[in-house]
């Protein structure tokens, strides 16, 4: 599961919120009313700050959608008609 700390006031903060409510995949927001940088952790791994984020974001979308590419069913040959 991704897990995302942010500031509810900082519009950066949200815009990740937002981009990370988008996609589908189990994902848990904490909201602080202190300003903080925003903190995302996945696994072991942790990101900092609103670019390390949406860079982590942008890859992990590129990753889900090449995931679903590999779908068996979408393609021609395996019909059965």
């Amino acid at each position: 599961m991704i897990e995302l700390q942010i500031s509810p006031k900082i519009e950066c903060h949200l815009n990740l919120k937002d981009r990370l409510e988008e996609m589908s995949f189990a994902r848990k927001v904490t909201e602080s009313t202190t300003p903080q940088i925003p903190l995302l952790k996945e696994g072991s791994e942790i990101y900092e700050g609103c670019e390390d984020i949406n860079s982590f974001l942008s890859k992990y979308d590129s990753f889900i959608d090449q995931w679903y590419e590999c779908r068996c069913d979408k393609y021609d040959q395996f019909d059965d008609n």
